[in-house]
């Protein structure tokens, strides 16, 4: 067997750097041959049209987003999971990992290896083993955020790594132009959004939804326990996600603070995410930082309203020129974000406006789109 292109992840879990993976994979697998190799062996939250491997001899099967999502929500697998993280640095990990990898990469003939975020340090070794491979590093946040924040530990590999890459793909203009620093062929490819759904939300329930990894930080969740002051008595904040244990305890904490003005279920597959998104009236991102966050698509895409910090990612998502398809909040500004929040709580006729607006920004960027960057770049 060969592959044209294979993208490497530290491991397919919940999350929307993954989702976008598998989508893109998936999609590009209609045209060439692709797969998807994980660092982790861990069984997928998402199921991929590409083929998703561990190693050079197994290839992984799963039927349906049930099987992995049972095991995501069991406390007992996160705390395995947890405890493998702590006793196995990804230093240690990585020296085996990467001689799979480059196992996987030669016995079937790989011409481009997509290297996501933290993976991307495995680009000085693959060159030096694979002079002739193609290494692309696909990078989803700001470099701030992914050089000083989530990846701080990493941050002289990361760099070395991207010196040893022929290109690199970031998701905004902005931060292409923040990677040519490292990168001298950064291009500009966002992330695709969903078509119109055909199950819109239908404005009238009281319920403002957050669908996000449960990552007290970076996604702005202490945030919620200033904004539920805001919210008018019939409404609730309904936050749908998982997270690591530490995230989880303290998010619980809040929950159990908020006075029932907070409702959290944990993460869950697409049919009954759908339904979800139906019976909102509203979508916030409180997020400190986003590189292009897939679950706003998600909710344009159902003709949601949308309120967000003004992040560099959310930005080039409600924002084009003079037009508006959302309403961005000065960052940090938790007041005039639960103000926002009171604004449309009270105003039925703005939030079906908005609703206008998000479903007419999706389509600027389909799927079909976007796989035609992804093809011209795999191409060159």
């Amino acid at each position: 067997m060969s592959f044209n292109t294979v993208f490497v992840v530290t491991e397919m879990r919940l999350g929307g750097r993954e989702r976008v993976v598998s989508n893109i994979a998936g999609a590009l697998n209609e045209y060439t041959e692709v797969a998807i190799f994980s660092v982790w062996r861990r069984m997928p939250f998402f199921i991929s049209k590409a083929p998703l491997y561990f190693d050079k001899n197994s290839f992984v099967q799963t039927k349906s987003h049930a099987v992995s999502q049972k095991l995501e929500n069991k406390k007992w697998m996160k705390l395995i999971i947890l405890i493998v993280k702590k006793l196995v640095p990804y230093t240690i990990l990585r020296r085996k990992r990467l001689d799979d990898l480059v196992d996987f990469l030669q016995q079937n003939n790989v011409k481009n290896v997509v290297l996501t975020d933290l993976t991307s340090t495995f680009a000085y070794q693959i060159r030096k083993r694979l002079p002739d491979i193609n290494i692309i590093s696909w990078i989803h946040m700001q470099s701030d955020a992914f050089f000083d924040i989530q990846y701080k530990e990493y941050n002289k590999e990361l760099k070395r790594g991207l010196s040893s890459v022929n290109s690199l793909v970031a998701l905004t203009p902005s931060q292409q132009s923040e990677y040519k620093k490292y990168v001298s062929r950064t291009l500009f490819i966002p992330n695709p959004m969903p078509a119109v759904s055909k199950h819109l939300a239908d404005m009238t329930k009281k319920t403002i939804l957050i669908i996000a990894r449960i990552d007290i930080q970076h996604k702005g969740l202490d945030y919620l326990k200033n904004l539920v002051t805001y919210v008018p008595n019939e409404w609730k904040i309904k936050v749908v996600g998982s997270g690591s244990p530490e995230d989880e305890k303290i998010f619980e904490d809040i929950v159990d603070s908020s006075n029932n003005k907070i409702i959290w279920e944990s993460a869950m597959d697409d049919d009954r995410l759908e339904k979800v998104y139906q019976e909102a009236s509203i979508f916030i991102m409180p997020s400190r930082f986003e590189g292009f966050p897939l679950t706003l698509g998600e909710a344009m895409s159902h003709g949601l309203p949308i309120i967000a910090f003004d992040l560099d990612g959310t930005r080039i998502i409600l924002k084009d020129g003079n037009n508006n398809y959302g309403i961005l909040i000065p960052k940090e500004n938790v007041q005039i974000f639960g103000e926002t929040i009171v604004k449309l709580t009270n105003n039925e006729n703005l939030r079906k406006q908005l609703a206008t607006e998000s479903i007419r920004r999706v389509n600027s960027f389909s799927e079909e789109k976007i796989i035609d960057k992804w093809i011209k770049i795999l191409n060159q």
